[in-house]
């Protein structure tokens, strides 16, 4: 969750992806239960979310990075953060 903006979370995958998802009522689809029409359902989805590959600068090829091993929000500007990959 984001200190200041604590609607926002950053999330790391264990296929290298990052994602942010905005946690509030306005970052959120709702989706109505089939079974009972009274239940509704909030689906998040991320609002930004980097890709798992990068490009080898020798081959040209397309390298996994492997698993986000840390997320951290960046103290010093509220829309940064720093993320760590397996593969470095």
């Amino acid at each position: 969750m984001h200190p200041a903006e604590s609607h926002f979370l950053l999330a790391g995958s264990r296929e290298g992806i990052v994602s942010v998802f905005d946690l509030s009522a306005y970052g959120a689809e709702k989706r109505s239960d089939e079974s009972t029409t009274s239940v509704a359902t909030r689906i998040h989805s991320p609002i930004a979310r980097s890709s798992a590959t990068h490009r080898d600068e020798e081959s040209g090829t397309l390298v996994r990075l492997g698993s986000a091993i840390s997320t951290r929000w960046y103290p010093a500007d509220s829309g940064a953060f720093v993320s760590a990959h397996a593969a470095g």
